[in-house]
């Protein structure tokens, strides 16, 4: 019921539907521990997809309890079908207990659904090794089980794809991506509309590599598709949107990517209202396209409306507040006004954030202060940056293009 709700974008129902689900997969009468194992990753997917900064750690538990009910072995009582016999209660007077295989051994294709949906998440939370290390166990079940050209072995690869993509490896990511869409082509027995994100990831490398003219008709027919095969899935149309809207902007279409992300903005209030994140990311976008149009007044505006926004549905600890520290500080300094980029990153450098987001910020703040005509101070920040051992690749690259600059 809970699926069927999201079907026509009713998040706040699926998720209510979803909660009554765990009032009674605590019951310890269910026979099926299978059905409650995959139901606990059923809901971790759902929040990890739609909710997944604020319900964190419940998602991570929701996963961990799914992964040990089908590591642990299945119990049987030896006489359970004779006890209720007379005639056979001579030969079975003691109930023994025999341990069979894992479950997970038992159900393989639920199995690998779940870890893929827990690879996932750690995707969601960049969270890079493992969630490859979860894709590739997934693909390796689904292969054995279904074959290498099933949608489901597919999914898995292209999840690795992503990972690729991620790691900075995007040519092999590119490769991936071409070869699920091709081999999703010749499978007759799958749908075209479960082999769009395998398009759509080809679409967004593209938009990687620089190649924006190519990755913004990529996502023109990423868009048709969607809306030929799938156009009650606001969540993925969205997506569509917001990537054609990046891409208008990197081509300097400024008001055309005005118009795209706010379609993006539009669609997310009526169908999620105050909750999820696909408006935040499309205003994350909008105060860059507002930075290089020049126009500080609606760049600020739109900067304390996302800032309120963010507060208010995921509190004042949310690396989503960073994140429009970071749009905000690019579109400054993209309009020369460095020493304000600067105090408005400054104080967001003393806050427990992941290393990720704060070495990036820290970046940003050199980069800021070296624009400002502070060249001690950002030389002092990049090279206390370069001295870190495992320096995320994100912060790695763009320190090293500030020194070829």
């Amino acid at each position: 019921m809970g699926k069927v709700e999201l079907l026509t974008n009713k998040y706040n129902v699926a998720d209510s539907l979803f909660q009554s689900g765990m009032i009674h997969a605590g019951k310890p009468n269910i026979p099926s521990k299978e059905t409650v194992a995959f139901f606990y990753s059923v809901y971790g997917n759902f929040l990890a997809r739609y909710f997944p900064h604020e319900n964190r750690d419940l998602i991570d538990s929701l996963f961990r309890a799914s992964i040990s009910i089908y590591n642990k072995p299945v119990r049987y009582n030896s006489n359970m079908d004779f006890e209720r016999k007379r005639d056979f209660a001579g030969y079975y007077q003691r109930r023994d207990t025999i341990t069979g295989p894992p479950l997970k051994e038992q159900h393989p294709t639920s199995y690998a659904e779940v870890i893929n949906y827990y690879g996932i998440f750690h995707y969601r939370m960049e969270d890079y090794d493992s969630a490859a290390y979860y894709f590739k166990a997934a693909y390796d079940a689904n292969a054995k089980y279904y074959g290498e050209s099933s949608i489901v072995a597919l999914e898995n690869a292209s999840n690795l794809g992503v990972i690729y993509r991620e790691m900075g490896n995007t040519s092999k990511a590119l490769e991936t991506f071409r070869d699920c869409w091709e081999q999703s082509k010749n499978n007759n027995d799958i749908q075209p509309a479960f082999t769009l994100n395998f398009y759509q990831n080809y679409a967004g490398t593209l938009y990687l590599e620089e190649r924006y003219a190519e990755s913004l008709k990529a996502f023109d027919t990423v868009l048709m598709l969607r809306e030929n095969f799938t156009p009650d899935n606001i969540f993925a149309i969205n997506h569509a949107y917001r990537n054609i809207g990046q891409n208008f902007h990197k081509l300097n279409q400024h008001r055309k990517a005005l118009e795209y992300l706010q379609k993006v903005v539009d669609n997310h209030q009526e169908s999620a209202d105050d909750k999820g994140f696909q408006d935040i990311n499309a205003w994350l976008q909008i105060i860059l396209v507002y930075g290089d149009m020049g126009n500080y007044a609606k760049l600020q505006n739109t900067y304390h409306l996302n800032e309120g926004t963010i507060k208010r549905r995921f509190g004042d600890d949310s690396p989503y507040l960073h994140k429009n520290i970071v749009a905000t500080a690019n579109a400054l300094m993209a309009m020369q006004r460095h020493y304000e980029a600067t105090k408005l990153i400054k104080p967001a450098l003393h806050d427990s954030i992941e290393s990720t987001e704060k070495n990036y910020l820290h970046f940003l703040y050199g980069k800021a202060q070296f624009n400002a005509g502070n060249a001690a101070i950002a030389d002092s920040i990049m090279n206390t940056l370069m001295a870190q051992e495992n320096l995320e690749l994100k912060v790695k690259k763009e320190v090293e293009n500030f020194y070829n600059r």
